[in-house]
């Protein structure tokens, strides 16, 4: 499935996607060809969500047995809700309110696969929280290890 979002693009902000929309016909991804059309599904809305500073926290698809492509109305309401479901949906803001049982916690990043860092919403950007600086590659390493998280002071 993943492999289909990249290539349909439904992971980068643009309006919802139909499979109508598609320049190609969907048994082309195995997600539709194997799971999908065989349940009956054989149209379907899908759009990426985005929490408020830009970064990609989901993905939503609306699923159905009709084959008439969506209506216009369909698309900007999927849309508008999907603005919506990305702020409620942001995984951030739980570790924010875990962040904030530390005592005089004043600065907290989330370290992102991709080796960047997010400041947890409500405290600051520490400069020897950056991405880049030892403090974080010793962290980074320390995920990469195969830890499912690290902690330090």
């Amino acid at each position: 499935m993943a492999a289909d979002i990249e290539a349909t693009g439904t992971n980068r902000r643009q309006r919802p996607l139909s499979v109508s929309d598609l320049p190609y016909p969907s048994g082309e991804l195995r997600t539709w060809s194997e799971c999908l059309t065989p349940a009956g599904f054989n149209e379907g809305l899908s759009v990426a969500m985005f929490e408020p500073g830009g970064r990609h926290v989901g993905f939503v698809a609306l699923l159905y047995a009709g084959s008439r492509p969506p209506s216009p109305e369909l698309r900007t309401t999927l849309a508008r809700a999907a603005s919506v479901m990305g702020q409620g949906m942001d995984p951030v803001r739980s570790l924010t309110s875990a962040a904030r049982l530390v005592a005089g916690a004043a600065a907290g990043v989330v370290l992102l696969e991709n080796g960047t860092a997010e400041a947890l919403p409500g405290l600051t950007m520490d400069p020897l929280l950056r991405a880049g600086t030892a403090v974080l590659e010793l962290a980074h390493a320390d995920i990469r290890a195969g830890h499912t998280y690290t902690t330090f002071l």
